[in-house]
């Protein structure tokens, strides 16, 4: 997205006043086009007057729904008269300029002979570097402003239209109603096919179209549709004509189905919610459109707690209904850079079977739990003495142990206070004692046998190959909990700050020390992920974590 550029596509609202005579005469055939649904001549005489808006620029302390204001002064409008069975034109036209900066227009003597016309909004605005030349005819593609341009434009039927509008949901569905009408479809039937599916793409069930009304302003959904949509278009021309979108929606009544088009938006979606500023409406918005891409349908509560993981591009995203509503988040998958390898693993001790993943590093391989451990637990979280498998008594340290060691002093109050405090002196003396028993340099604790704890080391040398892996904006912007997603962890998707048992090494011994007391925790401390990224913590008798272990 670019918040700085100012757009010259527009929104017009065209009123069809009381002047604007409808007449039909019955006759043995039509002057101008005719289908099995007409049955005479129609003539419509009169003026039709109207308004024209355009995106302002993008907001920097505003919110989304102040993006509209009114057309330049110049900006020409043309009135096309439509055959009545193909909807091609007839080459009857009329023309209008927006006569003021509020954006309003008017024709004056229109007279028709089909009830269907279609109204087109110029690209350009007249000024210093552009004048009309009479002739509808823009280049695709504007070399002076460097990006593809689009005219909007609405197909309406003038015996039923009152106070048309044209925007970028108007484009889409003048694309899809004329594919319809080729496919042998009524123009009444065309239409309502393509404004459901038009609702059902943005995600928004048992809601009217109205973007073809001057009114839609009143409703707050259909509007930020509107906003976030030509945002979308805008930023759409800056790479591909606005026809490669028109063109897929006119094919298959979605934009779901191209690759490209489809990625687009998700990208600019995940953009909005990365970068910008949404009230809860707004990203309401924006979670059902980003399921529409995907074919979601609609979040009901019979789908509730539903999730689908779904490719854009080389990254992964989950699309969840939660609460009535979509919501996505983006996983950033980088496994397949190093060739790891996924497979399974079963716990004996209790039957159960994990995920397992390999990677290929550059200091080493790496074998680990692709789920967090969840041997003699419910929901997998542990206390330090669960997660080291030993007696709170080898791992706590009691008020009057706390005297002994140190002597009368705060710290020992607070554990007076407390459930106790973490011996890290007796733990790590215990953890020397059993390695030294069974002969091994890793310490097993609660993991399988033939796994273990693990290191410092080996979460830094994983940790710190997937921060290479990423580009500097988006280690900027994510939950640090999204390291262990984008190295193919499974159930760390949530945002939530997740800590893990972790055995630092001798590059941690200066640093991570009690900071009022010369103790070495170097066996007992945690790692915590949080917003940009994770780091080593000194433990707390009242905390609880995750186990995931590491193969031998």
């Amino acid at each position: 997205m670019n918040y700085v550029k100012m757009s010259r596509q527009f929104v017009c609202s065209v009123a069809m006043p009381l002047a604007l005579m409808l007449a039909a005469c019955s006759g043995d055939k039509p002057t101008a086009g005719g289908s099995a649904e007409e049955t005479g001549i129609y003539a419509f005489e009169g003026s039709v007057a109207g308004r024209a808006a355009r995106l302002a620029q993008m907001p920097e302390n505003t919110d989304l729904l102040e993006w509209t204001s009114g057309a330049e002064e110049g900006a020409v409008i043309r009135l096309s008269e439509l055959d009545s069975v193909t909807l091609d034109t007839t080459g009857t036209f009329y023309y209008a300029r927006c006569t003021n900066s509020s954006g309003e227009f008017s024709f004056d003597s229109v007279a028709l002979h089909s009830p269907y016309a279609m109204l087109e909004l110029a690209p350009y605005v007249e000024g210093e570097w552009w004048e009309w030349d009479g002739n509808w005819s823009f280049a695709e593609y504007d070399s002076l402003g460097e990006r593809y341009t689009v005219t909007y434009s609405v197909i309406v039927d003038l015996r039923k239209a009152k106070n048309i509008d044209i925007n970028v949901m108007t484009y889409l569905e003048s694309s899809r109603i004329r594919n319809l009408v080729n496919q042998g479809k009524t123009f009444e039937t065309a239409k309502q096919q393509a404004d459901g599916e038009i609702l059902e793409m943005l995600g928004m069930y048992g809601e009217p179209f109205a973007f073809d009304k001057s009114d839609y302003v009143d409703s707050q959904n259909s509007l930020i549709a509107v906003n976030f949509l030509s945002d979308f278009m805008w930023e759409w021309n800056w790479v591909a004509a606005p026809s490669e979108m028109a063109n897929a929606f006119a094919a298959t009544g979605t934009l779901s189905q191209v690759d490209s088009v489809r990625d687009f938006f998700a990208n600019e979606i995940y953009n909005w919610s990365k970068y910008g500023r949404m009230t809860d409406s707004e990203g309401a918005f924006l979670g059902g459109l980003m399921a529409g891409l995907f074919d979601q349908g609609e979040c009901t509560a019979e789908r509730e707690g539903f999730m689908e993981r779904v490719t854009v591009g080389n990254v992964d995203m989950n699309i969840s209904c939660v609460s009535g509503r979509w919501t996505y988040k983006k996983i950033f998958m980088v496994s397949n850079a190093v060739n790891a390898r996924f497979d399974v693993m079963t716990d004996a001790r209790d039957g159960r079977t994990y995920k397992t993943v390999t990677y290929s590093l550059k200091y080493e391989d790496q074998t680990w739990l692709a789920e967090d451990l969840v041997f003699n637990s419910t929901d997998g979280l542990y206390t330090l003495a669960q997660a080291v498998d030993l007696p709170d008594s080898v791992v706590m340290l009691s008020s009057g142990e706390c005297r002994e060691s140190y002597g009368d002093h705060a710290y020992c109050d607070a554990v007076g206070s407390s459930d106790g405090a973490i011996d890290y002196k007796r733990l790590g003396q215990a953890i020397d004692s059993v390695m030294a028993a069974t002969g091994t340099s890793q310490y097993r604790g609660i993991c399988p046998e033939g796994w273990h704890l693990p290191w410092g080391d080996e979460w830094s040398n994983l940790l710190e190959w997937i921060n290479e892996k990423l580009g500097e904006e988006d280690r900027d912007y994510m939950w640090g909990d999204d390291y262990l997603a984008r190295a193919g962890f499974e159930g760390t998707y949530s945002g939530e700050k997740r800590e893990y048992v972790v055995r630092l090494d001798s590059r941690y011994d200066d640093y991570y020390r009690e900071w009022e007391y010369e103790k070495d925790e170097k066996w007992a401390t945690l790692i915590s992920f949080g917003v940009g990224g994770w780091n080593i913590m000194s433990n707390s008798p009242d905390r609880s974590f995750r186990v995931r272990c590491v193969k031998d």
